[in-house]
């Protein structure tokens, strides 16, 4: 697109490539953050080097020489030694605080990403880091936030904004007098798969819908893992019932609106049970879960009039009959919480 192809140079990076920290490189990067960004930020990304070594990723020529580098900090796994340390995670920590992680998710800190001669101006280097926060946007499992900090926020105001990054001025912060800027998206509003449509209409010069009409007329609600395993076995023991069904907190879910989009609460319903049917039935595939999916599928999706009667159909005693409810219930709101989180590693078992 037009208006961001100053901001990189896409023809230039074939003879660099990207590679994991070594221990030998934490000299090379600590002189380049020094050089760039002064003593202070230098002692900081020695302190990140060592604490997560592998979030780093360097970029190296045919040399094998550090030509730049990213390292990301995963702020769930920070301590408050660490953010009374580092401002750059303390000011980023506090404006998740106002939408906190629920269990499962990760946010990531872009806290240094630089070229060895050209910084963060624009570069060969500089387009190959980019790919590689793109990269991170697209597999980390269960995102939910990334800040990009950058010494001249103004500079790239046009493209972070392309790309559908707020500018986050809470989130700035100062080291050793310099002052940073802090650009971020919220992956539970915009998901990577709507974010990267919305790239595609932009790019093809497509008057884009916001984010938040794609997702639906109502905003995307985000539940806490106790309010969520709420509203799923509200929505089971609903499955049958459309207009309670369309009350359900879930049809704002993320879950949901990736499914149906901008579409009625009776729409939106409808996608509910057909991801909690398809998700029961998904324990089938194990013979040690089959026997839970039986017992919740006769007791909301094909439900006898009683509890008793289920267990009776089941020929199981009651309280094993129970145990197996429980036990289905536990399993489907698993893999639906992995899936709300963007973790689609559940398992199998």
């Amino acid at each position: 697109n037009p208006s961001v192809r100053p901001f990189f140079l896409w023809q230039e990076t074939g003879t660099i490539f990207t590679d994991a920290f070594r221990p030998d490189d934490l000299e090379a990067l600590a002189e380049m953050v020094e050089r760039h960004e002064g003593q202070a930020s230098a002692a900081l990304a020695v302190h990140w080097l060592s604490r997560q070594p592998h979030n780093v990723s360097v970029l190296r020529g045919a040399s094998g020489t550090p030509l730049g580098f990213l390292a990301r900090v995963s702020l769930e796994a920070t301590s408050a030694a660490d953010r009374q340390l580092d401002p750059a995670v303390d000011a980023a920590w506090s404006v998740l605080q106002q939408k906190p992680l629920r269990s499962g998710e990760t946010a990531t800190l872009f806290r240094f990403w630089m070229a060895l001669e050209s910084y963060q101006s624009v570069s060969p280097e500089q387009t190959r880091l980019v790919l590689n926060m793109i990269q991170d946007y697209l597999i980390t499992p269960g995102l939910a936030f990334s800040f990009v900090p950058l010494a001249d926020p103004e500079f790239w105001r046009m493209a972070f904004e392309y790309a559908d990054m707020e500018r986050l001025v809470q989130a700035d912060f100062t080291v050793d007098g310099r002052r940073y800027g802090v650009y971020g998206h919220d992956w539970r509003e915009t998901p990577p798969l709507a974010w990267f449509e919305l790239l595609a209409e932009r790019e093809m010069n497509i008057t884009p819908s916001s984010p938040r009409s794609r997702a639906g007329s109502e905003s995307i609600i985000v539940l806490s893992e106790a309010d969520f395993a709420t509203a799923v076995r509200d929505a089971l023991r609903d499955f049958t019932d459309t207009t309670a069904l369309s009350t359900n907190p879930l049809i704002r879910s993320r879950l949901v609106l990736a499914v149906s989009g901008d579409a009625p609460p009776a729409a939106r319903a409808a996608a509910l049970r057909t991801i909690l049917r398809e998700t029961a039935e998904s324990l089938q595939a194990s013979p040690r879960l089959s026997k839970f999916y039986r017992a919740v599928y006769h007791t909301y999706m094909q439900p006898a009039v009683t509890q008793e009667q289920a267990a009776e159909v089941l020929d199981l005693p009651f309280s094993t009959y129970r145990r197996h409810l429980r036990a289905g219930i536990e399993e489907v709101t698993m893999r639906l919480w992995a899936r709300e989180i963007g973790n689609l590693e559940t398992r199998v078992a």
